[in-house]
């Protein structure tokens, strides 16, 4: 009998220490706990991800749409699984369910098997902007691509975007700025690749573009087609990368537009000409960043 009782008195005690138990949230990859530092409501802007933490198996929530700084009441949202919040609304989070989440294995696992963007490897950007590398990482490999140049109008094509590759330690948690312009995309201040030149007027094709990078390959230059109707192709982008945009084929009974290169960094193909006139150019391909991790 004693035994029992002790048994009773452990289990009793389980059951307290688990109701104080402080559930989490994972916010764009962050574990944060709710207790006496971190109290509720809690207020999410858009694009930010949140997932269900230890001791969390659901979430109430609040949608407001932001309407010229206000805030308009929009839904209640009983949030089970991971999701992000849309653009244009804002989250209030008021109320966590607490209880046993038999999925969370870790900082950063999910309630089910989809996970936020930020957390899929490799992650490809094709935009400026902000990457926050995920708990538990450390390093990254990242490769880069140029945009591809644009063609002309006819004769020659636009150059391939140069690529480069490398990895690098980083720090849990950093955010990592990526931009891209019109010439060049930069991962931070670490490496870059330039874009391929378009093609001239004059007949001179494209020029393949550059990357710092440890390991990196120069885009292909663009094609030439003397044939007075016929498009010249684009030049392929470096690495693994976007294939230049085919030229037209001889057309003279009408004109055609070049076609837009492969992304990433395709060079653009040149128009044909015809008894209408000349037609181009065509358009290079996006440059673009993968990041595996």
């Amino acid at each position: 009998m004693k035994k029992i009782i002790l048994s009773l008195s452990f289990l009793l005690a389980s059951i307290l220490s688990f109701s104080q138990a402080s559930p989490s949230l994972i916010i764009d990859g962050k574990a944060i706990k709710f207790e006496s530092d971190i109290s509720l409501p809690y207020w999410l802007d858009a694009g930010k991800t949140v997932s269900l933490g230890a001791n969390a198996v659901s979430v109430s929530i609040l949608e407001f749409t932001i309407d010229s700084n206000n805030l308009v009441y929009n839904k209640t949202i009983h949030l089970t699984s991971n999701s992000s919040v849309p653009n244009g609304k804002t989250w209030k989070i008021e109320a966590i369910g607490t209880g046993v989440n038999v999925d969370f294995l870790g900082n950063v696992n999910f309630s089910n098997e989809t996970k936020p963007d930020v957390f899929v490897s490799p992650r490809v950007l094709q935009k400026s902007g902000y990457w926050q590398v995920p708990q538990g990482v450390t390093s990254i490999c990242v490769e880069i691509w140029g945009r591809g140049g644009n063609g002309a109008f006819s004769y020659v094509g636009g150059g391939g975007g140069g690529y480069g590759y490398e990895c690098f330690n980083v720090l849990e948690g950093d955010s990592i700025e990526v931009i891209f312009t019109s010439d060049t995309i930069f991962f931070d201040t670490l490496i870059y690749a330039t874009r391929g030149s378009d093609g001239t007027p004059t007949r001179i094709p494209g020029i393949g573009g550059v990357s710092n990078a440890a390991y990196s390959e120069n885009g292909g230059v663009g094609g030439y087609n003397g044939n007075y109707y016929a498009g010249a192709g684009g030049g392929d982008a470096g690495g693994m990368g976007g294939k230049g945009a085919i030229g037209l084929d001889d057309n003279r009974s009408s004109k055609g537009i070049g076609r837009t290169g492969e992304i990433p960094g395709g060079g653009g193909g040149s128009g044909s000409d015809g008894t209408n006139g000349t037609q181009g150019p065509g358009l290079g391909g996006a440059g673009q960043i993968k990041i595996y991790f």
